[in-house]
């Protein structure tokens, strides 16, 4: 699960999300190259339920997280085939929380 500061901000990512995913089903992965989005968002851990900083990327059809801006890749989960789960969901003590899940149930694949 990934959290933005804002509304507008988590509402513009969920929007970029489906695009992505859309546009991959349509057009495959050259077509992907002109929808990227970077910014600094909360991540939740799959197993350590706490919340963690991450820089997140959207490139390639692949939603990408960092340490840090320019660290090395920590996980991604792929947007494109696979039928993701692209959501708003509610949490307690957090708002403007999405959750993007690849069909076969996991969060994300990495560290």
């Amino acid at each position: 699960m990934f959290a933005a500061e804002s509304k507008p901000l988590h509402k513009d990512w969920l929007l970029h999300l489906r695009r992505v995913h859309q546009a991959s089903q349509l057009t495959g992965e050259q077509r992907l190259s002109g929808l990227t989005k970077e910014a600094l968002l909360a991540k939740r851990g799959p197993l350590v339920k706490n919340w963690k900083s991450r820089w997140i990327a959207l490139r390639n059809g692949k939603l990408q997280y960092f340490a840090k801006q320019g660290g090395k890749l920590k996980g991604e989960v792929g947007l494109m085939g696979s039928n993701p789960t692209i959501a708003a969901v509610a949490s307690k003590g957090k708002s403007c929380i999405f959750r993007v899940e690849a069909r076969s149930g996991s969060e994300t694949s990495g560290h």
